[in-house]
Formats: C-alpha cells, structure tokens, sequence
C-alpha cells in the first residue's frame, strides 16, 4: 500500500499503522475505475453505459453467441473435428448471426429492460409503504390476537418484551449459515 500511495505521489512511510494507510489508500483511489476506453469514446462524444455485472440476459451479445454456439453445435456432430475444421464451422457460425438477428436481440433486451423498471417501481413502491419503525399497526394486532403473555404487569411492557424478542429471533435468524 505504501508503494501503491508513493507512485501516486502521497506521502507515507512504514511507521504509520496500517489502518490509517488503508484509509489513506480510499481517499486517494478514484470513487470509480477509468478506463482508457472510455476516455476515447468520450473523446469522439459517446457515453459508456455499463452492464450489472452477473446480468447476461440484458446482453443482446449474450444472444448472439448464444446462437453461434448453438450452430457450432450442430456442425460438430462427431465431436473429433481438427481445428481448422472448428475454426471453419465456428466462422460460419458467426456469419449466420445476421443484422435482422441482431436486431431481435437489442429489442429482446429493451423489452426486459422495461419489464425490470416496471418491477423496481413496484418494490420501490412496496418499501415506500412498509412501516418498519415498529410503530405500526402490528404491535396492536398481536396483543389483540392473545399474544399479551399473561397478567399482572402493564400491557405495553409485555408488548415491549416481545417486540424485542421478535428482533433477536429475526437477527439470529438472519445470521444463521444456510444449509
């Protein structure tokens, strides 16, 4: 980390604790990756949009290739082609994925993409309305619903026990590997 802030030109040395390098160290790297890419499309008036990481199915590449393996499959039916002859099969291949593929593919992709929006609007609007202060309606409902636990003391200290039961078992819950 010392190296890495040196040839940044920051000033560090062996004495200081890891920790403060290690905080050091996010100060100084960029909040996000520059790639030189990206300077030359912004160079030549283009934007970079970049995918979610791990969602394939907003790739319309991801398609295509999809297809080209698929033809590649079909013509390797021994499965003991020499490499030339792969090489041959796969270049057909990709040739077979046409501009009107293509364009399937890109409308396949914006069709998702407006189905995934409408989807976070609706969970964006579930959470909006979900109370989770612990204030809501619930805590009524249970002592309603026989769940007081007995006599003698004042309800709302029984309540109050058993909302932070409910919150252990739920913490513990969450914390607990899945088998």
């Amino acid at each position: 980390m010392i190296t890495w802030l040196r040839n940044k030109r920051f000033t560090s040395d062996e004495s200081m604790r890891k920790g403060t390098i290690y905080k050091l160290v996010q100060v100084v790297k960029p909040k996000r990756k520059l790639y030189r890419i990206d300077s030359h499309l912004q160079s030549l008036g283009h934007t970079e949009v970049r995918l979610p990481p791990y969602n394939c199915d907003l790739s319309a590449i991801e398609l295509a290739w999809a297809k080209v393996k698929s033809v590649v499959r079909e013509g390797n039916m021994t499965g003991g082609l020499s490499f030339q002859k792969l090489r041959g099969i796969t270049l057909k291949a990709i040739d077979a994925v046409t501009k009107t593929d293509w364009e399937a593919y890109c409308r396949h992709v914006q069709k998702l993409e407006e189905e995934y929006w409408k989807k976070d609007s609706i969970v964006t609007d579930v959470i909006d309305i979900m109370d989770i202060s612990g204030d809501s309606s619930s805590g009524s409902e249970k002592s309603k619903s026989g769940g007081g636990g007995g006599g003698g003391g004042g309800e709302d200290d029984d309540d109050e026990e058993e909302e932070e039961e409910e919150v252990q078992l739920s913490d513990s819950q969450l914390t607990t590997p899945l088998h």
